[in-house]
């Protein structure tokens, strides 16, 4: 019993947080609920061989930076990969935060995230609605339009037009604003912290052009080796 106190009072700890009103610890329930899964995931893989995504650098990913103390940066970002090299046996990434907020500290990248998002959002719905069309075309011309694997072809696109729409509608909020980079917030990372809503999410498979890049990097040894 004793040596769950400590892990007790954490827990009223947190729950005091939670309660606090402060908008910073909005989701502290939801952060100390994924943390907990993260470690159990870490748990698990240790006895295993893990393979992790390789990521090439000026890649743009969705990470869980979670709540964290005083100003350091907190919450959920998208994040510039830096590292110059990756393999599928690295767990770990240095990132540079993005963030819409304009400061004298912030770096403004000219080139914006959105269109980047949709170009390849777009090449993706051609894709779906020309399969959605054809299966509406085989369902007007099937002589049982109840048969049960048309029924279930038609379910799959539908679900999958929704989780394609459930994507499409989070990057759209990014329609009007600028692009900035956190260089002051540069952080390491574990890749479990790395999120996709779905799989139509084109979240680390986009990434900024080579003179991006050079722009960040350049303020960053500016800031930190001047």
């Amino acid at each position: 019993m004793e040596e769950n106190a400590p892990l007790e009072a954490a827990v009223n700890n947190f729950k005091k947080i939670q309660n606090s009103g402060i908008y910073k610890f909005k989701y502290m329930n939801s952060w100390c609920l994924e943390y907990s899964e993260f470690l159990l995931d870490e748990v698990r893989l240790l006895k295993e061989n893990k393979s992790y995504t390789r990521y090439k650098k000026g890649t743009i990913i969705y990470v869980k930076l979670g709540v964290n103390v005083g100003r350091e940066f907190s919450g959920n970002h998208f994040c510039m990969v830096l590292n110059n090299h990756d393999s599928n046996k690295n767990p770990i990434l240095t990132v540079v935060p993005l963030t819409s907020s304009r400061s004298k500290f912030n770096v403004h990248i000219e080139e914006d995230l959105l269109p980047l998002v949709l170009e390849k959002m777009d090449a993706t719905g051609k894709d779906l609605a020309k399969k959605i069309m054809n299966n509406l075309e085989k369902v007007s011309k099937a002589e049982n339009p109840y048969d049960q694997k048309l029924l279930d072809e038609n379910k799959s696109l539908n679900d999958d037009f929704k989780k394609y729409s459930k994507v499409r509608k989070r990057y759209e909020r990014f329609k009007y604003k600028k692009t900035y980079a956190n260089v002051l917030n540069i952080t390491t990372i574990s890749k479990d912290r790395i999120s996709k809503i779905n799989r139509y999410d084109p979240a680390g498979e986009i990434s900024y052009t080579k003179e991006t890049v050079d722009k960040i990097e350049n303020s960053i040894k500016n800031r930190f080796l001047s």
